[in-house]
C-alpha cells in the first residue's frame, strides 16, 4: 500500500525515490494492495488544482496510470 503522499510526490518529482517505487507499480515489477476507496484518493488528490499545475497531466492520463 501506498500513502498517497507518495504517489502525489511521483508525479511531481519523476527522479525521485518515489517515482521509481510508482513505475515498478506502473510496470506490474511489484504488486500493490489497495483498496478501490485509496484509488479514488489517489485521483482527487492528484486532480487538485494546486497539484495538477505542477504535475500538467491531463484528467484522462491520471485516471489511466491509477488504473
Amino acid at each position: 500500500m501506498l500513502d498517497t503522499n507518495v504517489v502525489v510526490s511521483a508525479f511531481l518529482s519523476p527522479a525521485g525515490a518515489p517515482a521509481q517505487v510508482v513505475s515498478a507499480w506502473e510496470r506490474q515489477a511489484v504488486e500493490l494492495v489497495v483498496s478501490e476507496v485509496l484509488l479514488q484518493e489517489y485521483q482527487r488528490v492528484l486532480l487538485y488544482e494546486r497539484v495538477a499545475i505542477r504535475h500538467q497531466m491531463a484528467p484522462e492520463d491520471v485516471a489511466e496510470i491509477i488504473e
